[in-house]
């Protein structure tokens, strides 16, 4: 487990706010900001702007 997802969850534990899939996550921020798809070593990646 990566240091955000460990994060994402210690948070949402906290705050007693259900656990998300990423892609969830991904939809929800793809209202709030702009997105934009890059590719990182052949791999696409969306990278959101966050302010």
């Amino acid at each position: 487990m990566g240091d955000l997802e460990k994060s994402y969850r210690e948070i949402a534990a906290q705050e007693e706010w259900p656990l998300l899939r990423w892609a969830a996550i991904g939809c929800e921020l793809a209202k709030l900001t702009p997105r934009k798809t890059v590719k990182l070593n052949r791999k696409k990646h969306v990278a959101y702007r966050l302010r």
